[in-house]
């Protein structure tokens, strides 16, 4: 009896042996940071200008980036204090940079943690008082004479939380001279919500001295420049076609100009083509990846629903 050929051979073997559409997947990724922002020089340069007094030693104003979803805020203050990184290292300047998603960290506390960890520091995920993890944190800067900046993305969900909580991190970050006794914190926050601040305790807007950089939607036709930019660095030559580039650009120009909806879109229906043993990724499968994408986003809502949703929606 002939043995059965298992699929997964084939799959793994064409793997090894290079075949792909692809030349550097990552150039498609939500945390990829290219070598240039198209559309986006006004923004950078102005963030440039805000931060630059920390080279000099001194707290530059706090930040707030606003903008749809896909508009470019989170990479392109990625990319300054990327090259702010480089130039610090260049004339032996010390600044440490923490991150922390807010909506993803899912309250005050984990940002907290995310803030510290990025800071090397130790902390427990859970057990502390808001107040002993923000006190550890300031500690840690005085004793160590730290610059830092913390990035707050998706800050509005902090400030709406904070609304049904009794906990002040942001009051207490905008105020943090007052418990420093050396180094500073620069908060720079990231909003998809233009009507943010309305969220805000009076106390913390009163006291978070900051300068606003607004992001434009892109345009269907900068969209398709972006794009190709990336395409460059992500496919194989001539596999994406003039007529697949127009496509992801028109469906997510048609959003709102979202420029990470437009290279989910190109990623998803690469893999799709290539998955389907194609030589270039034709129309096709830009809308078999916006039907894929958008089920899995149903999908993960709803998984986040109480279990009686849960069930109503998958009666």
């Amino acid at each position: 009896m002939q043995k059965q050929s298992d699929p997964l051979d084939s799959i793994f073997e064409k793997a090894i042996s290079g075949e792909s559409l692809f030349t550097n997947r990552q150039a498609l990724r939500t945390d990829f940071i290219p070598q240039n922002l198209p559309y986006r020089d006004e923004q950078i340069t102005s963030i440039g200008q805000i931060l630059s007094p920390i080279l000099q030693d001194s707290k530059p104003s706090n930040l707030l980036l606003y903008g749809k979803t896909g508009s470019g805020k989170t990479v392109v203050a990625k990319y300054v204090l990327k090259k702010f990184d480089e130039t610090t290292k260049k004339h032996s300047k010390s600044i440490s940079v923490a991150y922390s998603n807010a909506r993803l960290a899912g309250s005050e506390y984990r940002v907290l943690v995310d803030l510290a960890h990025s800071l090397s520091m130790e902390m427990p995920f859970t057990g502390l008082p808001i107040s002993e993890v923000l006190q550890r944190i300031y500690n840690n800067i005085s004793d160590n004479d730290l610059k830092v900046i913390f990035i707050i993305d998706e800050i509005d969900y902090l400030a709406k939380h904070a609304k049904t909580s009794n906990d002040d991190m942001l009051y207490s970050l905008t105020r943090s001279s007052e418990h420093l006794k050396s180094g500073f914190i620069s908060i720079i926050g990231i909003s998809n919500d233009l009507h943010f601040k309305n969220f805000l305790d009076p106390r913390v807007l009163s006291s978070m001295n900051e300068e606003e950089i607004l992001f434009p939607p892109y345009t269907v036709n900068q969209l398709s420049d972006i794009l190709n930019k990336r395409i460059e660095s992500a496919f194989k030559t001539k596999s994406v076609p003039s007529g697949t580039i127009n496509l992801c650009a028109a469906l997510a120009g048609s959003e709102h100009g979202d420029a990470r909806r437009a290279i989910e879109l190109l990623r998803v229906a690469g893999e799709l083509a290539e998955r389907s043993d194609e030589k270039t990724v034709i129309e096709k499968y830009v809308k078999d990846a916006s039907q894929k994408i958008d089920k899995d986003r149903i999908y993960q809502a709803i998984k986040t629903l109480p279990i009686h949703e849960k069930q109503y929606y998958l009666q």
